[in-house]
């Protein structure tokens, strides 16, 4: 495991490259005791549940809490209360001070999630060297409520289709 401390863009950032997986409480420290900092957290996705916006490998980069407003449709880093493991999904809903979180690829909510197990926002999100955009504006807010009524998948299959001959006619 690597643990280490770099400069970029004038942001101090905290990495962390592992080829065993540590046990998510374990990571949900490490990352708790490094946003404290008010360092921002970088690292590479693994999974498909957030897909197409955050893909398997992305690298994304989380944000403290305070630092940012959490709200309907941000991308959160949260520990599930109940199987004790870390997920970064979509906020699409709330009710009191915790939130209805949901990956925006899957059918099933994660539940209501209490906002003292969420540890920061999905600030940026990188994919083969490339800042991906889509997903974390305002944009988020529709992305929110396909995910909320189950039909994300459907919606984007209909635009890839629509989109198809209009990608061959600019070729």
């Amino acid at each position: 495991m690597l643990l280490g401390l770099r400069r970029r863009s004038s942001k101090e950032e905290f990495y962390l490259k592992s080829n065993n997986s540590l046990p998510p409480t374990l990571l949900f420290e490490i990352y708790e005791a490094v946003l404290s900092q008010k360092l921002s957290l970088r690292f590479r996705t693994k999974g498909v549940s957030m897909s197409p916006f955050i893909k398997d490998q992305d690298i994304i980069t989380i944000s403290l809490l305070s630092n940012c407003a959490i709200g309907l449709g941000e991308i959160v880093v949260f520990m599930h209360p109940q199987t004790k493991k870390l997920f970064i999904h979509r906020i699409i809903g709330r009710s009191q001070d915790c939130y209805l979180i949901k990956g925006d690829n899957i059918f099933i909510t994660d539940g209501l999630i209490p906002k003292k197990n969420i540890l920061g926002v999905v600030t940026k999100v990188e994919r083969k060297g490339k800042k991906i955009i889509f997903g974390l504006g305002y944009e988020r807010y529709i992305i929110a409520a396909l995910s909320k009524a189950k039909i994300t998948n459907l919606f984007l299959r209909v635009i890839k289709l629509i989109l198809a001959p209009i990608k061959k006619i600019i070729r």
